[in-house]
């Protein structure tokens, strides 16, 4: 039975009022394809490419070795210290006592034969004076005449004598010898050979001997070290290290150490490597440190422990700051790549289910694959064809039952367009009228409900699925990054600690050891004697 003008007239005015006023909708006619038509494969995507990340590290057995900037040599010292007094002998040979003036204490100098010998033999031979059992490292005080004789009950016998010079007629003189022998190592400039005493003297190390007013005399075997010795470098790390090759345009290799107590990162350069006593080493981007790759034969040289002097400070801190920087960079360069391979992987899944689709449902997979309204797909065999259509605007219809499309005129035709696609099509699925199950359709950026009357709906009650991500996990690079380093913590414990009391004392020392080696004028060094 159709339904009245009047009732129908109304109704289309309330809808007029509470819809839009053109009452039309965008739609496709597929009828009349325009020429843009393609063809896409139902086999199936293609396949991904592996991710192109950076090549996992080789873990190889390594040495790294360091320069020498500072060397040990052996060095023996000889302080005589003489405490000398003057005593004035008369015509009859009695002692009348000390001379005014007559008093001086001073550093005595000895040959580095002489020295040698106190050291070897244990004897001495000062003025005249035999003296023997001295030790290393003791303190032997002895009396000696050192002008004149003395005889008993105050008797001496005088002799001419100059002192600081003073000259002195028929006077003897006598004193203490304080006289300390030591032994221990010293510091060698490699680069300027020269010996370096705790006081801050520096000493010509060819010579093999020099003075020291605080040491007296050192001598030491000038033989130059070997330095293809196996302790002729500072072993700072041996065992296993991660070996990465970055084949970019530097063509750099990269080598990293992780572990509780080391933590350093180095720029190998394998394209050059040079002979180092008898075995291949590699130059690395620190000028001091070398590369050794374990071969069939052990690493040549011994592990010690460096001279605090040796610790290269710009190595330490370049090393930890490259390290952070190469596992940043392998760690973002590799979670891109798998990225970028894990996003193919989910394409070529999306892909494979619309080809699926499209062998059911070919205009909403068309509409899909296209990511716009307005095409439709025919498939043939292994190929679906995708046909453009023309946009057109249709009419919205009012009509007594409920419909899954939207009900539109095509001139004076009652047609319908499908809901998703917006395509033409001649005849629409009816469905109930129900007020709980009614049909919406989204048009103009708003949901409108055919009951069959045409109405706003209430978007709250419509729920639309929302994609979610996760944040990924973030790894720490290394809990060791504040505390490790590429040198042994015992030997940054030495260095702080030469930090704290520093003993370079160069300028002051080289001083004093000009002015006592210096011819001295008429003046009398006055000293305390005390060491």
């Amino acid at each position: 039975m159709a339904p009245r003008p009047a009732l129908v007239l109304i109704r289309a005015c309330f809808t007029l009022w509470c819809v839009d006023a053109t009452f039309a909708v965008m739609g496709f006619d597929c009828s009349r394809p325009t020429l843009n038509i393609s063809a896409i494969s139902l086999r199936g995507p293609g396949p991904c490419a592996p991710p192109h990340a950076i090549p996992s590290p080789v873990q190889r057995d390594v040495q790294i070795v360091q320069q020498h900037l500072y060397e040990k040599t052996r060095v023996r010292t000889c302080r005589v210290e003489l405490e000398i007094r003057v005593y004035r002998c008369a015509v009859t040979n009695i002692n009348h006592g000390k001379v005014r003036g007559g008093h001086d204490v001073h550093v005595h100098w000895l040959t580095p034969g002489a020295c040698a010998e106190m050291h070897d033999r244990g004897t001495a031979s000062i003025y005249g004076n035999k003296i023997a059992n001295l030790r290393v490292n003791e303190e032997t005080s002895r009396w000696l005449v050192i002008r004149g004789n003395f005889g008993r009950d105050a008797y001496c016998h005088g002799m001419e004598w100059t002192l600081n010079d003073v000259y002195y007629d028929s006077v003897a003189a006598a004193g203490t010898a304080r006289i300390l022998l030591r032994a221990f190592d010293a510091k060698v400039d490699a680069r300027t050979k020269l010996v370096i005493l705790p006081s801050g003297v520096r000493c010509d190390f060819t010579a093999g001997h020099c003075r020291d007013v605080t040491e007296g005399n050192v001598v030491w075997n000038a033989k130059p070290a070997n330095t293809c010795s196996t302790t002729g470098m500072d072993v700072i790390y041996t065992g296993p290290a991660n070996i990465t090759s970055v084949g970019d345009a530097a063509n750099k290799t990269y080598l990293t150490v992780a572990t509780e107590g080391r933590l350093l990162a180095l720029v190998v350069q394998m394209e050059t490597p040079f002979s180092i006593c008898n075995t291949v080493g590699h130059l690395t981007t620190e000028p001091r440190i070398f590369v050794l790759f374990k071969s069939a034969l052990p690493f040549f040289f011994t592990p010690s422990q460096p001279l605090p002097e040796n610790v290269d400070l710009l190595f330490y801190i370049n090393s930890k700051a490259l390290f952070l920087d190469w596992t940043a960079y392998h760690r973002v360069n590799t979670s891109v790549a798998h990225a970028v391979h894990e996003h193919c992987l989910m394409d070529q899944a999306r892909l494979e289910a619309l080809l699926a689709l499209a062998r059911v449902s070919p205009d909403p997979a068309a509409k899909i694959l296209q990511n716009s309204v307005g095409f439709t797909a025919i498939e043939r065999a292994n190929v679906l064809y995708l046909a453009q259509c023309e946009a057109r605007k249709f009419p919205l219809r009012l009509d007594d039952k409920c419909w899954n499309e939207i009900p539109v005129w095509d001139k004076d035709q009652p047609v319908f367009l499908q809901s998703v696609t917006r395509i033409l099509v001649p005849a629409g699925t009816e469905v109930d009228c129900s007020s709980v199950l009614m049909p919406l359709h989204f048009i103009d950026y708003r949901w409108i409900a055919f009951t069959p009357n045409i109405t706003n709906a209430t978007a709250a009650n419509i729920q639309e699925l929302q994609p979610t991500a996760s944040s990924p996990d973030i790894l720490p690079l290394s809990e060791y990054i504040g505390s490790a380093g590429p040198y042994d913590a015992d030997v940054m414990r030495e260095l702080q600690s030469a930090f704290q009391f520093p003993a370079v004392r160069a300028a002051v020392f080289n001083d004093f050891a000009r002015r006592s080696t210096q011819p001295r004028g008429p003046r009398r060094i006055q000293a305390d004697g005390s060491f």
